[in-house]
């Protein structure tokens, strides 16, 4: 096997396919079949196709989604590289909206079991059907010939995207907008990239990155003003960004900064942006038996927001400030850090600890500002145990990992949402709004995985305690279930040429 050292590419001398299959909860089955063929030393071909469907536990939640992609590979020189890219994409699913829990007291029994039960459990939406369909191509030149220790890379590249939306359920705080059951975009840009690293001597070394993008995109909108004919409602909007990054780096510190500029064009109006952004890191003791980091950084975004239906962007701006220490010893990494925004703050305290074929690892998340939606204490923890076996022939690595979730608020579905709450802002104001109160949730997973030859095998019992907590907006995460109610994943990945 070898590495294309332009685009770090693994280039297979020999022809090489995997297969790899997974079944879980619901009727969840996912099959991944990938195919590399090398024509010669320096022509590649590899595709890849895989389809995941789900039955779904709740009304009108199942899902199909089949995809595939491709590429050729040409590396002529050891400075010029060529590469043809194209992907495919389906997918078909309801949109149910998630289980009707307002106004329910989920601190009880009772309540919990009818939202488990599909049969007593409500959705807000039972009819909502949702097809998308994405075509990807792209045309990719890599180089280096443009001075040493550098890279460029010019790349073309078309999107077209089609949606098809059909719902009984659709609520509007402006009875003069209508939704459109289809939505189309086409999109065709270029984007350049060039890296440049300078050797300044005495373990100093500065690296630039210039980025630049810019696409023509054509699209049909899902929301219009009634009266307007739909065949000729088709909008343009315009996109461009370029950005440089500078690093500068010695044996014990690091400093970078980004400098972005933006400007986007729709039919009628324009928009201009400037972000800017920076990080510092110190080696405060730099010993290979022990180290001490301290890291610092902040940031201004201003991004753009899209409303289709007039059309228009609108400039959201973005404070962030990050501060920490990483600590580093031959067993033990870990860090501690603190990310203040204008949104939110919050604390973070991850490690990993590895003794002998022993390794826990823990990421803890604490929220700082009450923020509904949001975790104010957040814990992933696994504990795993790996080796190998029979002269090296069996690698194995069994392992549990556990989550908390405290006092999470979750927002509660059957209320009337606005068009801009649903679809655009990310947040919601409606008075109508009501959420509720999660307590302490503990949630536990099981797992055993083994390389044999040519395959790997997994297995995985997940939710070993049932708890039922809310790991997004809209549904409770899956019970333990499964084969004998026990075995709730399986996956194999087999390698048939190698």
């Amino acid at each position: 096997k070898a590495i294309n050292i332009i685009s770090k590419d693994r280039f297979e001398p020999k022809p090489f396919s995997q297969l790899r299959y997974s079944q879980d909860r619901n009727g969840s089955l996912f099959a991944d079949a990938s195919f590399t063929i090398p024509f010669s030393r320096k022509f590649n071909f590899y595709i890849r196709a895989n389809n995941h469907s789900l039955d779904g536990n709740y009304t009108n939640s199942d899902f199909s989604a089949w995809r595939g992609d491709g590429r050729l590979s040409w590396f002529p020189s050891a400075k010029w590289n060529y590469k043809l890219d194209f992907s495919y994409s389906k997918i078909s699913r309801g949109l149910n909206g998630g289980l009707n829990y307002s106004g329910k007291n989920l601190g009880m029994t009772s309540t919990i079991d009818s939202l488990r039960d599909p049969k007593t459990s409500s959705v807000i939406d039972p009819t909502g059907r949702e097809v998308n369909e994405n075509y990807n191509s792209s045309f990719s030149i890599y180089s280096k010939a443009f001075g040493n220790n550098s890279l460029a890379m010019l790349q073309l590249y078309y999107v077209n995207y089609y949606r098809n939306y059909g719902s009984q359920f659709f609520y509007s705080d402006v009875d003069t907008i209508v939704r459109n059951d289809y939505y189309n975009t086409t999109r065709l840009g270029i984007n350049l990239k060039y890296d440049k690293k300078i050797e300044l001597g005495g373990a100093q070394q500065l690296n630039f990155l210039v980025l630049n993008n810019y696409y023509f995109n054509s699209y049909t909108p899902d929301l219009q003003l009634p009266g307007s004919d739909r065949l000729n409602a088709s909008s343009k909007a315009n996109f461009g960004f370029a950005s440089v990054k500078v690093d500068y780096e010695t044996q014990r510190f690091f400093l970078s900064g980004l400098l972005k500029l933006e400007r986007s064009f729709v039919t009628d109006s324009s928009q201009n942006t400037v972000s800017l952004g920076g990080e510092a890191k110190y080696k405060l003791i730099d010993d290979k038996k022990f180290g001490i980091n301290i890291i610092g950084g902040a940031n201004r975004i201003n991004g753009l927001n899209f409303y289709p239906i007039d059309p228009m962007y609108s400039l959201n701006t973005i404070t962030n400030y990050q501060s920490g220490v990483e600590l580093k010893t031959e067993m033990v990494k870990a860090y501690l850090g603190y990310d203040y925004s204008s949104e939110s703050s919050r604390a973070k305290f991850n490690f990993d600890i590895k003794y002998g074929a022993f390794d826990l690892k823990s990421e803890n998340d604490f929220k700082i500002k009450d923020y509904v939606g949001s975790l104010p204490l957040f814990s992933k923890n696994d504990f795993s145990y790996r080796n190998k076996f029979f002269k090296d022939k069996l690698d194995i690595k069994i392992g549990i990992n556990f989550k908390f979730l405290m006092n999470y608020k979750s927002y509660a579905s059957g209320y009337l949402e606005t068009i801009d709450e649903r679809f655009y802002s990310g947040t919601v104001s409606n008075p109508l709004l009501d959420y509720n109160n999660f307590n302490n949730k503990f949630t536990s997973d099981f797992y055993i995985g083994a390389r044999i030859g040519h395959a790997n095998i997994n297995f995985t019992v997940a939710n070993i305690l049932n708890s039922f907590y809310y790991d997004t907006f809209l549904y409770p995460s899956d019970d333990r279930g499964g084969l004998f109610n026990a075995v709730s994943r399986f996956t194999i990945v087999w390698d048939f040429i190698n």
